[in-house]
């Protein structure tokens, strides 16, 4: 059978680059409006006789941690765009080289900024632990010594740092290294959260499995469905033949992650709230939390309902403009969406 070329699309760096920043800015500052807007809306009164956190650390860390959550997305998203653009026995991608080595460098920062934002999240977590005691590297390692919170961002910082190290040897060895290596532990590296964090301390023993579980889900399917659509929209949007290779694979990953991160939100969602009537949906800080993250999950159904009924095929007839500018707004919404999900995994149930 003879191979069916894509139609190669002259290499653009400077426009992938600015696309890939682009991108970063608009997870990033949408993530941080997220969770800020989450944490001054569910701070709770000074208690007089304890010692009150500071505001730097407060707001700072959610604010850290919404910037690692999309580290960690940019990451599997730019390991997982080579499997998506992989050639077949009917496909080949004349540009898959180059952006195998593209997505490589911009994994490798990621990567990077995805483990630094981890460690210092340790620092701002034991300041907030214990607000008395002076942050020092004794009061972090304390922190991770009898923290499951603290173990598991180190962990996370590990796994980031494998990352980094794979895509740094990938960059070394060109295409002899398949990408998969790196995307799994970029997907290994989300999990420490919810198996060290809120999931592991909120409910009672009975429920505990069960909403780890939902929760491990929930985050790998929001994780791969952000990173996935980030890497279209920087690398393959302008670029007519890969966007033709990779759009249509990933909309099936994306309406498998979606199934995914709507049933297992509801089941963590309904675990969390525990024998609570469902007004606590409104009456507490916890259901107020889902209520909006609920809100914004559906603009952010709609918004993809929407590009796979009317933009999919415009964008692989070779007008990709409006996929691209809906691709980017569906992006700032998923980016409030992690803000708030990072609050919402604090509070706890």
């Amino acid at each position: 059978m003879t191979a069916r070329p894509c139609t190669a699309i002259a290499p653009h760096r400077g426009r992938t680059w600015h696309g890939v920043g682009l991108v970063a800015a608009v997870l990033a500052g949408a993530g941080v409006v997220g969770a800020v807007a989450a944490t001054a809306g569910t701070a709770d009164p000074p208690v007089p006789g304890i010692a009150p956190v500071a505001s730097v650390v407060t707001f700072g860390l959610p604010v850290l941690r919404a910037l690692a959550g999309v580290a960690a997305v940019i990451t599997v998203g730019l390991s997982l765009l080579p499997v998506l653009v992989r050639e077949s026995g009917s496909t080949t991608v004349p540009e898959g080289a180059a952006i195998a080595r593209r997505t490589r460098t911009g994994a490798l920062v990621a990567a990077v900024a995805w483990s630094v934002s981890a460690v210092a999240s340790t620092g701002l977590q034991a300041a907030e632990l214990d607000p008395t005691v002076p942050l020092t590297a004794g009061a972090v390692a304390d922190l991770v010594q009898r923290s499951g919170t603290g173990q598991g961002l180190l962990v996370t910082a590990g796994a980031a740092l494998g990352c980094a190290s794979l895509a740094a040897y990938g960059l070394r060895r060109g295409r002899a290294l398949p990408p998969e290596p790196q995307l799994g532990l970029a997907l290994v590296g989300v999990l420490p959260g919810p198996a060290f964090g809120h999931a592991s301390s909120t409910v009672s023993s009975s429920a505990h499995a069960v909403m780890l579980l939902a929760t491990e889900i929930h985050v790998l399917a929001a994780t791969a469905w952000v990173g996935g659509l980030a890497a279209l929209v920087a690398f393959a949007a302008r670029r007519h033949g890969l966007l033709a290779v990779a759009l249509p694979r990933f909309s099936r990953l994306a309406g498998l992650c979606l199934a995914g991160v709507a049933v297992s939100g509801v089941v963590a969602g309904a675990l969390g709230l525990g024998t609570a009537s469902p007004s606590a949906l409104l009456s507490t800080t916890y259901g107020g939390l889902i209520l909006a993250k609920i809100g914004v999950t559906a603009a952010v159904a709609v918004i993809g309902a929407h590009m796979r009924r009317r933009l999919v095929r415009r964008a692989l007839q070779g007008r990709p403009e409006r996929f691209a500018a809906w691709a980017t707004a569906e992006l700032a919404l998923m980016g409030v969406a992690f803000g708030i999900a990072v609050v919402l995994g604090h509070s706890g149930g």
